[in-house]
């Protein structure tokens, strides 16, 4: 089976978007093993339709979904205009923001965060550090 049958046998129409559902990354972006290489699905989706990616190229989304390998929503770009296309649609995150555990494992739900200048506290594991310190 060559790689566009795998393709087409793995995704799927739903609301105008041509859904990979094969195996995905945590965020949400499919990938496939090609000669025991793994790569992203909406990459070669852009390159079975457009030709190689330039290097340093960067396949984005216009519709905004991971899964989706729609040629006519998928756009070349740089680094710079991926973090851009993120910022401007008020999806960029990064670092600490985008856990929803603290290291302990509690979540940092509304009740258990504590924002203490400019960063989140596990209240949780405040309580606990505070009871060993007095004892």
């Amino acid at each position: 089976m060559d790689i566009a049958e795998r393709l087409g046998r793995y995704t799927y129409v739903l609301d105008g978007h041509l859904l990979w559902g094969g195996a995905t990354d945590s965020g949400g972006y499919g990938h496939l093993s090609v000669d025991g290489q793994l790569l992203s699905a909406h990459r070669v989706a852009w390159e079975l339709e457009n030709g190689l990616i330039p290097e340093g190229a960067h396949v984005l989304h216009h519709c905004d979904i991971p899964p989706c390998l729609e040629p006519t929503h998928l756009f070349l770009g740089t680094p710079l205009d991926n973090n851009h296309d993120m910022w401007s649609k008020g999806r960029w995150q990064s670092g600490n923001s985008i856990k929803t555990h603290c290291p302990q494992g509690h979540e940092y739900s509304e009740e258990n965060t504590r924002i203490y200048r400019g960063h989140r506290h596990c209240r949780i594991c405040n309580r606990e550090q505070t009871r060993r310190w007095h004892g």
